[in-house]
């Protein structure tokens, strides 16, 4: 019920991770405190810690919250999970989340969560919302069962797909990999880029302390200047956006080697120092997870500052015997040019059996059905 609670776990808990098969740096104890840090007031903690004798076996980062499933209606109880659920302009979109299980505990935890849910031991709830869950989570599967053994139906819709690269030994295998197009695009893209910027050219990664703040100005200064281009606002101009993500460059490069993740803020450069682009990543578990980014846009038009970014932190990242570089999104157009597959994230959600939380369920429905009625007749 308590963070400190949580926080007390944090051995036993990074052991679980490293036993588990949803190793995600989004479900560490540095990525998930953080969250409830920042985004906890206003909402209930019951996470469930699950011990077989005195190992712990499975962690659902669960907490509630009050949520108004319509204007019209009186707000109810949603239980969702740590890392999500932020207001829009908040929003960190955390991939890979669910719970946590020991390899070949998954039914057992799957089994106690809802169990202990149904049995009223998080407290009244109304409806379950679990967000950015992995089509390959193990314990995906054993928790629906479970939910609808005891008279829980969820609907599992798919929400997003990451795209990512599966690295291999050399840059040159990873070339090989994408169709004769692809391949020219890169090639291209990175001949146009060397001849613009020209010699000297490098990726820094940021590794002292000190040089962080000046990095992390540069990163939101290019940032905002690329999304002005299109007329819209960055990410961080959100305070509890940019507080958490600070919050997480400090206390992973202050222990560069944790377990919890490594900071990789890198800033692509001309020989002279000025920044061109700069890249936000984390690298977990043997991957590296592509967060935030940013870009001059006073460039000509066939020099794609942003796309060589990345496939320079790619190379690095074969260079360092990396296993994946994920996108985290798929949604734009050069991330599938670079991918060379992806990762299908999903949402789950149940009304509680309880009748007060299915009369307003029936009632949400009836409204927005009317609303939408209401919306065509105008129209016509």
């Amino acid at each position: 019920r308590h963070i400190d609670e949580l926080r007390a776990l944090t051995p036993a808990w990074r052991e679980l991770l490293a036993r588990s098969a949803q190793n995600e740096h989004t479900l560490t104890p540095l990525w998930l405190t953080t969250w409830w840090d920042v985004f906890g007031p206003g909402r209930q903690l019951c996470t469930l810690a699950l011990h077989d004798g005195s190992r712990l076996v499975g962690l659902a980062p669960l907490l509630r919250r009050r949520f108004r499933p319509h204007p019209q209606l009186p707000a109810s109880w949603r239980v969702e999970l740590l890392a999500s659920g932020e207001d829009e302009a908040d929003e960190l979109c955390s991939p890979y989340l669910g719970l946590v299980a020991e390899r070949g505990n998954e039914q057992a935890v799957a089994e106690a969560t809802v169990a202990a849910l149904t049995h009223g031991e998080l407290g009244s709830w109304d409806e379950i919302c679990l967000t950015q869950l992995s089509l390959a989570d193990p314990v995906l599967a054993p928790l629906v069962n479970a939910l609808r053994r005891r008279r829980v139906f969820p609907t599992v819709r798919r929400a997003r797909s990451s795209a990512y690269v599966d690295l291999p030994a050399s840059f040159d295998d990873y070339l090989a990999r994408l169709s004769g197009s692809r391949r020219y695009f890169v090639r291209r893209t990175l001949r146009d880029f060397g001849k613009w910027a020209g010699p000297g050219w490098r990726l820094r990664v940021v590794t002292d302390p000190t040089e962080l703040e000046s990095a992390q100005e540069t990163l939101y200064a290019l940032h905002e200047e690329r999304w002005q281009a299109d007329g819209e606002s960055g990410v961080f101009r959100s305070d509890r956006f940019r507080g958490f993500h600070e919050h997480i460059m400090r206390a992973m490069l202050a222990t560069p080697d944790g377990p919890d993740g490594r900071l990789e803020l890198s800033l692509l450069e001309r020989g002279d120092g000025t920044p061109l682009a700069a890249l936000y990543n984390i690298v977990h578990a043997g991957s590296v997870f592509f967060h935030q980014a940013g870009r001059r846009v006073d460039t000509p038009k066939k020099v794609r500052l942003g796309i060589a970014s990345h496939l320079v932190a790619i190379q690095r990242a074969i260079e360092q015997g990396m296993r994946h570089y994920d996108f985290l999104a798929a949604r734009h157009r050069y991330k599938q040019q670079l991918a060379t597959d992806v990762r299908t994230q999903l949402t789950l959600s149940a009304v509680s059996p309880a009748w007060s939380a299915q009369l307003l369920d029936l009632t949400r429905k009836s409204l927005i059905f009317a609303g939408r009625r209401w919306r065509s007749w105008r129209q016509a």
